[in-house]
């Protein structure tokens, strides 16, 4: 069996998206959900994303998107 544990950043490592991505990364997080606002902010920090090995999925909601002309 397997086990699962929740795992929940400081407010000031959330605060800054490059930390975050650290966070998850040192951390082995392997699901997390983000907003999608949030998410795009993540996205700047491409070479930090593709160090991300052991995330499996990203669960996007909790903001309303909105579509852009």
């Amino acid at each position: 069996m397997h086990g699962a544990t929740v795992s929940i950043c400081n407010e000031e490592t959330k605060l800054n998206p490059a930390a975050y991505l650290d966070y998850l990364n040192n951390s082995k997080i392997t699901h997390a959900e983000i907003t999608p606002g949030y998410f795009s902010q993540l996205l700047i920090h491409s070479d930090s994303i593709k160090s991300l090995t052991s995330i499996k999925s990203i669960l996007l909601g909790a903001e309303a998107l909105v579509k852009e002309d």
